[in-house]
């Protein structure tokens, strides 16, 4: 999932603790039953892209469900790759194929897929409008793009610990001047789609984060992880003292019976028109 020529993001998207956690936070299956499934509904053999595929948890549970389907798990990070393989072996897929490429250009001709979808992938990226037009592109005439997304990710908590609440709105920022990040993309993904052309567009919008009361041992675990890979980043703006003494902040007021964090989640999907020569 890292397509930027930003250091920063080639040093998270590559570090083993990113891997194990874009691998345990998610249920594949319920995520394929509940997102996927209905693109695919009484389609046997279909053609679909996984872009930013990370270490290739949903992409595998596509191929296990559509074993007469072909799957094609891209991602620019040679780790993600590696890690796809190992979960291609272990599951013994046969249907499925793992792919270094970038998400800007990608190896494959016009009108080739029935499904296309990224997850997680455009708040990275420095110019979300060409990935959008490559999905465009690779997707067959009547084909789906999907893309999920989040909204006020790190930014939304109650009651609001100013000294704490300062302290994000200072590393999110940071983080979206040096890398790109996209705090907000998921409200700017209908507009995406719309000024991209496609047609049919359909979007939901559910709560992600949400954290009401003691988070749960699990979520506190992803947390954690997720504060530890940014910690590079949150030193460069903080300091050492200050970014460590931000963590455990942080997690401290995870663990609050009293607190409410949330984000939201967009998941948009549209359908390429059926006419040719289509400029977007």
């Amino acid at each position: 999932m890292m397509y930027s020529k930003n250091n920063y993001k080639i040093y998270f998207m590559e570090n083993e603790k990113e891997v194990e956690r874009l691998s345990i936070k998610v249920d594949s299956d319920k995520w394929v039953e509940k997102y996927i499934q209905p693109l695919a509904k009484n389609v046997d053999s279909i053609t679909i892209i996984d872009l930013g595929c990370g270490p290739g948890t949903i992409a595998c549970s596509v191929a296990r469900n559509y074993p007469d389907s072909t799957i094609y798990a891209i991602d620019n990070s040679k780790t993600k790759i590696d890690e796809i393989q190992k979960n291609i072996n272990s599951y013994k897929l046969n249907n499925i194929y793992g792919m270094l490429s970038d998400a800007y250009s990608l190896p494959f001709n016009e009108n080739t897929f029935d499904i296309v979808y990224c997850r997680f992938l455009l708040e990275y990226l420095d110019n979300p409008n060409e990935i959008l037009k490559e999905m465009f592109i690779v997707t067959k005439t009547n084909g789906t793009v999907l893309i999920q997304d989040l909204d006020g990710q790190l930014l939304w908590h109650y009651p609001i610990d100013n000294e704490l609440q300062n302290k994000i709105v200072k590393v999110v920022n940071y983080l979206n001047k040096t890398t790109g990040f996209d705090q907000f993309i998921g409200r700017k993904l209908y507009n995406l789609f719309f000024t991209s052309r496609f047609y049919d567009i359909d979007i939901k919008i559910e709560t992600y984060h949400l954290f009401a009361g003691k988070i749960d041992e699990f979520n506190h675990k992803i947390w954690d992880l997720k504060l530890d890979i940014a910690m590079p980043k949150i030193i460069e703006v903080l300091g050492e003292f200050e970014a460590l003494s931000f963590k455990k902040q942080m997690l401290e007021y995870f663990l609050r019976e009293d607190t409410l964090t949330y984000s939201t989640l967009f998941t948009v999907t549209g359908k390429k028109p059926c006419y040719d020569n289509i400029e977007l």
